[in-house]
């Protein structure tokens, strides 16, 4: 798979601030063309902005795919925000503790919030590698966290799979995002 990688000409790294516009036309672009409406929920600028550049003590990250479309011309190619969610109301977190543990669950959950890939450069695998860049930077610089959380329409064949290849489980099928049917993913690491 790396091979691959290298022969397209893929680069991640955790995006700038200054990449927040960069980041809202990837996500306006992949909302436009998603095959099914309530597939995707689009972010808006301030959402990636706060999340931007704090992988070791913010509220999340962001991580973005650049790819080679003509010969020596790097163009974005996608997007992945990670949020630590902590105590808000929202971390998935509940799905798979109870109890006196879920204080410590929602303390140690990482939800992968958003993922877009540009049309152009859908089929390259390119969320499966930025869910796999974005699982060794939480090992590496965030050791506490132990639970892995995302949510994925259930008619989303192919962000389905891509979950269930990287050892995700579907725990909870529920409705989120204003009444959006979504499956809750699950990985613990």
């Amino acid at each position: 798979m790396e091979e691959l990688k290298q022969k397209l000409k893929i680069e991640i790294r955790e995006a700038d601030i200054s990449e927040s516009q960069l980041i809202a036309n990837i996500i306006q672009e992949a909302a436009e063309c998603m095959e099914n409406g309530s597939w995707f929920v689009a972010d808006d600028e301030e959402f990636v902005k706060k999340h931007t550049g704090g992988l070791k003590a913010g509220l999340g990250f962001v991580l973005l795919a650049f790819g080679e479309k003509e010969k020596g011309k790097k163009k974005a190619a996608g997007y992945l925000v990670v949020r630590f969610p902590g105590e808000e109301k929202d971390n998935l977190a509940s799905y798979i503790e109870g109890g006196a543990r879920m204080k410590t669950a929602k303390m140690e959950t990482a939800h992968m919030e958003s993922v877009a890939v540009c049309p152009e450069f859908r089929g390259n695998r390119i969320q499966r590698w930025l869910l796999m860049e974005a699982e060794e930077l939480i090992k590496r610089e965030r050791p506490g966290i132990r639970h892995l959380m995302a949510t994925v329409h259930p008619d989303n064949l192919g962000s389905m799979r891509t979950f269930l290849k990287l050892g995700y489980k579907a725990i909870a099928r529920d409705k989120k995002y204003g009444g959006l049917d979504r499956n809750i993913m699950y990985k613990k690491i």
